[in-house]
């Protein structure tokens, strides 16, 4: 178990418990699918959809070709920022958003963002679970990590990204 004394870390845990019931109550867009949350021994447990699609960090490295359509670009970028406004307009963030945790679905319409591993639950005296490379130096919450993860994913994406030559203009 990643908690200490169960009667110390009650609250913390109902709150887990409260938003993962939350999510699966309501199932934000662009966000997969929680089935369940619950107990297994001294574990805590969530099902998810499972979803075959690769994490944005590999499918960046592996489909290099799906990437140089400036519009494609363009879009799965505005795509992922309307997700985390609409996230952040209901009162949510994902709070450790990078590439990792971005699955890139193909549907008919193009390549869409999923995210993924939104609800961490850890030890108490390590604090909220972050990634330094996309968080502000100064951290002052869940949403400004995110908007700062999303400008740090489409700096990186574009930099990388071998553009066509609609792009420049």
């Amino acid at each position: 178990a990643c908690w200490g004394d169960e009667v110390l870390e009650a609250p913390r845990l109902a709150k887990f418990c409260e938003d993962a019931e939350d999510f699966i109550l309501t199932s934000p867009s662009g966000v997969n699918r929680l089935l369940y949350v619950g107990w297994i021994g001294d574990h805590l447990a969530l099902v998810q959809d499972y979803v075959d699609a690769p994490n944005l960090e590999k499918h960046l490295r592996e489909q290099t070709l799906a990437w140089t359509d400036s519009r494609c670009v363009a879009s799965f970028l505005s795509q992922l920022g309307t997700i985390v406004v609409e996230l952040h307009s209901g009162g949510r963030a994902h709070g450790d958003l990078k590439p990792s945790n971005i699955l890139v679905v193909s549907t008919e319409q193009g390549l869409k963002p999923l995210l993924v591993d939104f609800l961490d639950f850890g030890p108490a005296d390590e604090g909220l679970i972050r990634t330094t490379a996309y968080s502000p130096a100064n951290d002052t919450g869940t949403r400004e990590r995110d908007r700062f993860a999303v400008i740090k994913i489409a700096e990186e994406m574009l930099a990388a990204c071998e553009l066509d030559a609609t792009a420049a203009s």
